[in-house]
C-alpha cells in the first residue's frame, strides 16, 4: 500500500513539474505552502517520507507534510497539506 501511495505521489509531482514548465513563475517568489510555513504561528502537524530519488550526483527526498496555523487571535485554525522536495 505504501508503494502505491509513493507511486501516486511521484506521478502528481511530475505532473505539477510539467505544469510549472508551461506556466513558469518568477523563481524568487515562494509557493503558497512555503509562504504559509514561514508564518510565526505555523507548525508541522504531521510529515512522512513518501519517496526518494537517488541518481549518481542527484538526490531528492519527497515528504508529505501537513502544516497548521495556531494563531490564537483567529477564530479557527488553518491547515495546509502539500509535498516537500
Amino acid at each position: 500500500m505504501q508503494s502505491v501511495f509513493g507511486v501516486v505521489t511521484c506521478v502528481v509531482f511530475l505532473l505539477s513539474v510539467g505544469q510549472s514548465q508551461l506556466n513558469p513563475r518568477p523563481s524568487l517568489q515562494p509557493t503558497p505552502l512555503e509562504w504559509f510555513a514561514r508564518q510565526s504561528a505555523t507548525h508541522v502537524v504531521w510529515s512522512a517520507e513518501v519517496g526518494r530519488l537517488d541518481r549518481n550526483d542527484a538526490h531528492a527526498v519527497v515528504t508529505a507534510i501537513v502544516l497548521e496555523d495556531t494563531d490564537h487571535l483567529k477564530s479557527r485554525r488553518t491547515r495546509l497539506q502539500g509535498i516537500d522536495l
